[in-house]
């Protein structure tokens, strides 16, 4: 199997500034360098972006499951990676991962049935499609026995009976729910990166050119397979 490491990708970005007013702020002509921005609002806004992009994919899988022609294996596994991917934004970060969102502040402002839905689900992600935990899947393993009624000799009938039990978690209650729960998100996500935004430039306003261009260029590292047990922030 080839390393996809060691395969080149080319791609030409395109990079577009836009105010906070939505215009496009004054810049000198010629290229403009790009230094990084660090702290905790940086940081965290850097994890909403994340956050945001994971969610797209899950409204993207969501409509995946309008067509019911769909077959019902990849249904499923549409539905799995929603799930999943969605929960992925809540749970508890591993050391040196991205903040979590909060549910009791994304859907704050929400109807109370929004929480209701999100604990439903997520029981769901949690005990039913991540681990096997709860009744929604069950196996069954029985043996065939019959008694002579002369000899009152055992008879057993082989081989052994099995049966997989499997409630599905994807319905279309489970869908809209879900569906509905993921633009309250993105809502939020959007509202909360702006609030950050508008801080975090004041705050910026306040710096010298020396001190915001201390923290260096803007830069990127191609991931790796040597890397990819290490923490971002390592």
């Amino acid at each position: 199997m080839n390393d996809p490491s060691q395969n080149a990708i080319h791609q030409k970005i395109s990079m577009t500034s836009i105010g906070l007013d939505g215009t496009m702020p004054a810049v000198p002509d010629g290229d403009v360098p790009i230094y990084k921005l660090e702290g905790p609002i940086a940081r965290r806004m850097i994890d909403l972006q994340l956050h945001r992009f994971d969610l797209e994919f899950v409204a993207a899988c969501l409509k995946l499951l309008l067509p019911y022609h769909t077959p019902v294996i990849e249904r499923e596994a549409i539905w799995n990676a929603a799930m999943v991917r969605f929960f992925k934004c809540f749970a508890s970060p591993a050391v040196g991962g991205r903040t979590q969102l909060s549910a009791t502040r994304v859907f704050r402002s929400e109807p109370s049935a929004a929480m209701v839905s999100f604990r439903r689900l997520e029981t769901l992600r949690n005990k039913t499609l991540v681990h096997d935990e709860n009744s929604w899947t069950q196996g069954k393993l029985g043996v065939g026995i019959k008694i002579d009624p002369a000899t009152g000799k055992k008879f057993m009938n082989l081989p052994l009976f099995y049966m997989s039990l499997v409630a599905t978690t994807l319905d279309d209650e489970h869908v809209s729910n879900l569906t509905l729960l993921t633009q309250c998100a993105i809502k939020w996500i959007d509202e909360e990166y702006k609030r950050l935004e508008i801080e975090l430039v004041e705050r910026l306003k306040q710096e010298s050119a020396a001190t915001l261009m201390a923290a260096g260029r803007l830069t990127y590292t191609s991931p790796s397979h040597e890397t990819a047990g290490q923490s971002k922030l390592a």
